[in-house]
């Protein structure tokens, strides 16, 4: 499935999607986020719009249009990271070949990914850092991140030794 909607262009309607690969299996809360099965999620915004400097401008009617994808192979990784109560209807699947080229598959750790050089390759298209989440009154390391082109690859928890627990792709014009 993952290799016919990487092919999406953005602002691609949520009926075109629905038609083309099937009516999603939930939505997760009242976010614009949608669940198609085998780790697969896509998030939409209400209107199409385009970046201009600093702003954003919308533009055109209001719908659902897709922005990005994401894929998680951790359950629990991503109920922590879209901050969910529960996710009954999960069914994870691993990709059996890259997600990037064949460099970066879900067998690679954050050391692996950042062993490859691409920080120097692509200067403008690379940044590392982490997500923290406030737990009882303390910081909590809930994701290291590696933001390469169109992708922003997760490693649950704080360790580099730890391998990719999912990821988001941004759909390109």
């Amino acid at each position: 499935m993952y290799s016919s909607i990487k092919k999406l262009k953005k602002f691609t309607t949520k009926d075109e999607i629905d038609t083309m690969i099937g009516e999603p299996k939930f939505r997760l809360g009242k976010r614009l986020v949608y669940y198609y099965g085998k780790g697969i999620l896509i998030a939409y915004a209400k209107k199409c719009f385009k970046v201009d400097g600093c702003e954003r401008i919308e533009y055109g009617e209001e719908g659902k249009y897709a922005v990005s994808i994401y894929h998680f192979v951790d359950k629990e990784f991503l109920k922590e990271y879209f901050d969910l109560d529960s996710l009954e209807e999960i069914d994870i699947q691993e990709f059996t070949k890259g997600i990037i080229d064949e460099e970066i598959d879900y067998n690679k750790t954050f050391s692996d990914i950042h062993k490859l050089g691409l920080d120097k390759k692509y200067i403008n298209h690379y940044r590392e850092g982490e997500n923290c989440i406030l737990v009882n009154g303390t910081m909590k390391v809930l994701n290291l991140f590696i933001m390469y082109g169109s992708y922003t690859l997760f490693f649950r928890g704080g360790s580099k030794k730890n391998k990719l627990s999912g990821f988001q792709y941004t759909l390109c014009e």
